[in-house]
């Protein structure tokens, strides 16, 4: 199997470009795939760097319906146009980002767009998905995660709007998890884990039984720190990091987790965790 980092928000050489945004290139002995597609198409040049070929992409993961996970896909789609596309049925609502809802209310005027454009429902490569659901014996994806233990506070600025001056919290019932399973691994993507590293993890072990042998992806813990990280915010990212810690599994994160949570998890979960920059692949024979 070869998993590699098309893009992330960093890069640790000039040799990759980085962006606010995700995407993964896998192979498989069945599949040649990606797992969301970043802001926009700067994953091509990533990809390039690596010698892909991306026209051979036969499967599209849509992680959930932010633009910073779906702006690449119309352009990957041009290079792969028989690629079939997975994404849920819920991932085309209005959602907004806005420090403006903690204030005095939700306006659209005032809070930013996160969303993804309501068209790509019609691409015919695409397959709206409902609930849990198996592609084939490698690829499976399940859904609908409703515990909130050890649910990141910084989820809390993002809702979805009703109309012009009301929204609710996002219960993102958009977000969907890929499980690979492949060469006697257990791989799970998680794109950016609003629902809580925590909670997904434990949905996994009760649907799919036992753990993944490895988990890639943001665990949204980034926020605001204009006077740094609260004492009650860093002990969220102990407890989470002392949760995860209890499983036998090698934890690669990147994008929304921020680099010092990363840090903070780090102290809890030593080698089991590591940071994946823009156009790094992850060493799977080592």
């Amino acid at each position: 199997m070869k998993i590699i980092n098309l893009i992330e928000d960093t890069s640790k050489t000039p040799d990759y470009v980085q962006e606010h945004g995700l995407s993964f290139y896998i192979e498989t002995p069945n599949h040649k795939l990606v797992v969301d597609t970043g802001s926009s198409d700067a994953f091509l040049e990533n990809a390039r760097r690596h010698n892909l070929d991306l026209s051979q992409v036969d499967t599209v993961i849509l992680t959930h319906g932010h633009a910073a996970h779906c702006g690449g896909v119309r352009t990957l789609l041009e290079l792969a146009p028989n690629a079939k596309v997975y994404i849920r049925e819920t991932a085309f609502g209005d959602f907004y980002n806005g420090e403006n809802v903690f204030n005095d209310g939700f306006h659209k005027d005032s809070a930013t767009f996160v969303g993804i454009e309501k068209e790509l429902a019609e691409l015919p490569q695409v397959q709206l998905i409902s609930g849990d659901f198996v592609i084939d014996e490698e690829l499976q994806l399940f859904t609908n995660i409703t515990e909130r233990e050890l649910w990141p506070s910084c989820n809390q600025k993002l809702h979805r709007a009703i109309d012009e001056t009301t929204s609710e919290q996002d219960d993102f019932s958009h977000e969907q998890f890929l499980v690979i399973s492949a060469e006697d691994l257990r791989v799970l993507f998680v794109g950016c884990c609003h629902s809580g590293i925590v909670n997904v993890m434990s949905a996994f072990e009760q649907r799919l039984g036992g753990a993944p042998d490895l988990v890639i992806g943001g665990f949204h813990m980034m926020t605001q720190q204009y006077f740094g990280f609260s004492k009650e915010y860093l002990f969220l990212i102990d407890e989470i990091g002392r949760k995860l810690n209890e499983y036998p599994t090698r934890y690669y994160t990147c994008h929304c987790t921020g680099l010092m949570p990363y840090h903070r998890l780090k102290g809890q979960l030593g080698n089991k965790v590591s940071y994946l920059y823009s156009g790094e692949e992850i060493p799977l024979n080592q």
